[in-house]
């Protein structure tokens, strides 16, 4: 049960910047940083690297709404709760660059990747996989 509320505690700063950030999109908060791409506008082969709705308001937003969260569940860990956790929320700040550089890696993998190549290869492999499968969709 406690590693299973250590998990749930860990969760919760990543949880509250989506929710954070949801808000500041739907109120069109900080439009400034909305209109600044991460990647800059840069292209691969003719498409953007990271897309149009990855923007530094987003990164501004998510890495500062985490070290908020983190920093005041640390306070509360510290004066109320005093459960053991798995990672040290002052050392937390780290993840939060993490959660957005994976993000965005895993965007512009997905762009750039040919999606009928891959679902095609997926086919074949399912195909392969289980013989009763039909290679139709």
């Amino acid at each position: 049960m406690t590693l299973l509320l250590q998990l749930l505690w860990l969760a919760v700063p990543v949880v509250v910047s989506g929710l954070v950030h949801l808000a500041v999109m739907k109120l069109d908060l900080f439009p400034g940083l909305r209109v600044l791409p991460i990647d800059g506008g840069a292209t691969f082969r003719g498409r953007r690297v990271f897309g149009d709705n990855k923007t530094w308001r987003g990164a501004v937003v998510t890495i500062l709404t985490v070290t908020a969260s983190a920093w005041a569940l640390a306070r509360l860990n510290d004066c109320c709760i005093n459960l053991p956790t798995l990672v040290p929320f002052a050392e937390l700040h780290p993840v939060a660059w993490g959660f957005l550089l994976g993000r965005a890696t895993s965007r512009a993998n997905s762009r750039t990747a040919s999606p009928s190549a891959s679902s095609a290869s997926l086919r074949a492999r399912a195909v392969r996989a289980w013989p009763g499968a039909r290679s139709g969709s």
